[in-house]
């Protein structure tokens, strides 16, 4: 089974331009991490990068 969404949370608090999350995911792939938020002055956000 192939999950698409491995950890959600949509208020994660960020300072000093860094955030800790912490999940589980199966070790027998690399995975993509896809970031996208909206800034406090609302600019968009977006990061990706493979684990």
């Amino acid at each position: 089974m192939r999950r698409r969404t491995v950890y959600w949370q949509p208020d994660i608090k960020i300072k000093k331009g860094k955030a800790d999350i912490i999940f589980t995911a199966p070790p027998q792939a690399p995975l993509l991490m896809v970031i996208q938020g909206i800034s406090a002055n609302g600019k968009l956000i977006t990061a990706n990068k493979i684990l």
